[in-house]
């Protein structure tokens, strides 16, 4: 990777996460879990996964950003660690007899995480 080049960033300023794993910059934490993208896939070379949720933490906020994600086993014992303040809406697997529109996973058939995750 060589940066984004179109939007004049280096690649020094690019910082990779995998699951489990935290970086700190600037006073604000950012740590990512795997995601189920349909299927928790995890590359059999490298062992890392292509597909992450994100959790920011900093100045006294914690946001989960499931992204594209549907709901797995150890899902939520990940996500215990934190109390979160905002979970936004996600696009994720439509639950059943739903319209296609973006929805929250706390809503009643979404799965449960969001219910599991309420925000603080």
């Amino acid at each position: 990777m060589n940066g984004w080049p179109e939007l004049a960033i280096p690649r020094a300023r690019f910082i990779g996460l995998d699951d489990g794993q935290t970086v700190e910059t600037d006073g604000v934490n950012f740590s990512a879990i795997a995601a189920a993208h349909e299927f928790l896939d995890q590359d059999p070379q490298t062992h890392r996964y292509p597909y992450l949720s994100y959790i920011i933490a900093g100045h006294g906020c914690v946001l989960f950003h499931a992204g594209d994600t549907c709901g797995y086993e150890g899902q939520q014992s990940k996500l215990r660690r934190w109390q979160f303040d905002v979970l936004p809406a996600i696009n994720g697997r439509m639950p059943r007899g739903t319209r296609p529109l973006h929805w929250q996973p706390d809503l009643p058939g979404g799965g449960g995480l969001g219910g599991a995750l309420r925000p603080a």
